[in-house]
């Protein structure tokens, strides 16, 4: 039994150690009885054991089962079933599926491959556009590429326009650049390797270029603007190849490859003109053709999306009394595929560099 019972002021209080507690809940000097200090310590456990109840069975959201009033509880964790569904879909609570998971920067976070790597982020490099349609071709091609090869992207422009490639490659680390670029000009040489120079463990792929998928896109554009199968040379004398422009000569070069690469496979004579800068320009290529008897004309824009360019050959080639001009290249599916194609190269090609 306990004994001497304290006072109501000699009980613990703020300014006093507090003595020890017997078995029937009093305030003892000796401490507890040894005759009930086992019964004691089992009490104590089995009042610990108990279970707290859950806040949410209070608010009727019980993990019960229907019918249960949401009364019963299963601790701060929940129910077995509510504890797998979170497990399932880790995102409720933010969402439907919960929100993509995104680095510090905003780009979103690098995915898993196969073999339980990371994959490296794919940012495209492109020149910049005031037209929204324009930015709007960029973006889309520069998704249907990812997609193709898993990765998250990001487009960044190096003129007119923003997000700067710099700025895009300030967030992304350890990525893929490819410059969506027909040609090497001024940009692709120095404004692009500019600003994977500051970047964190980037790499930098070749442009476009004159590639098989460009002569592909070039031609099903033509055929598509004359509304005619087959090959182009089978409906018209001659083809303009409309280009930008450089003040590079090499890129300039790079034109006349694909003029000659695309007059074989149309079986048409195919000469370039530029939209800017040094060359022959628009009017003065149709003036040739003719000159020379070919009256049924075609234009080729050297083109990736719609802007001051696209307009300004649109505008010559209805001048000139063309048959049709093609639309431009972002949106042709070969243009997307070699995207694709340069980043896994890269990609590979710095896997067996590392290894």
């Amino acid at each position: 039994m306990c004994e001497r019972r304290l006072p109501r002021r000699s009980r613990p209080g703020r300014h006093r150690p507090a003595p020890r507690r017997g078995p029937h809940g009093r305030w003892c000097r000796r401490g507890p009885c040894r005759r009930t200090a086992g019964r004691t310590a089992a009490r104590t456990r089995s009042r610990h054991l108990r279970r707290r109840p859950d806040p949410r069975a209070q608010r009727g959201h019980g993990s019960g089962p229907p019918g249960a009033g949401g009364n019963r509880s299963h601790g701060r964790r929940g129910s077995p079933h509510r504890r797998l569904a979170r497990a399932a879909h880790p995102g409720r609570g933010q969402g439907a599926h919960g929100p993509p998971e995104r680095s510090p920067g905003g780009l979103p976070r690098r995915r898993r491959d196969s073999r339980g790597g990371s994959v490296r982020p794919l940012v495209v490099a492109a020149h910049g556009t005031v037209s929204e349609a324009g930015r709007a071709v960029i973006e889309d091609c520069a998704r249907r590429a990812a997609d193709l090869v898993g990765a998250p992207w990001r487009v960044g422009y190096v003129d007119v326009c923003a997000p700067a490639l710099a700025d895009v490659l300030s967030e992304a680390d350890d990525s893929v650049v490819v410059p969506l670029f027909l040609t090497s000009g001024y940009h692709v040489r120095y404004d692009v390797p500019a600003a994977v120079a500051r970047a964190r463990s980037a790499v930098v792929t070749p442009a476009l270029g004159a590639g098989r998928a460009v002569v592909e896109a070039l031609g099903a554009r033509v055929r598509e603007a004359l509304g005619a199968p087959g090959h182009v040379g089978d409906h018209i004398d001659a083809l303009v190849l409309a280009s930008a422009g450089s003040s590079l000569a090499s890129a300039r070069a790079e034109v006349d490859e694909v003029a000659a690469m695309l007059a074989e496979t149309e079986r048409v004579p195919v000469s370039t003109a530029y939209l800017s800068g040094p060359g022959t320009d628009l009017t003065a290529a149709c003036a040739a053709h003719r000159e020379a008897g070919r009256s049924r004309l075609a234009v080729a824009t050297h083109l990736l999306a719609p802007g001051v360019f696209l307009d300004r050959a649109r505008r010559v080639a209805a001048d000139c009394d063309v048959l049709g001009v093609g639309a431009e290249l972002g949106t042709h599916p070969a243009v997307s595929t070699l995207v694709a194609a340069r980043y896994t190269a890269a990609r590979l090609t710095q896997a067996a560099t590392r290894t």
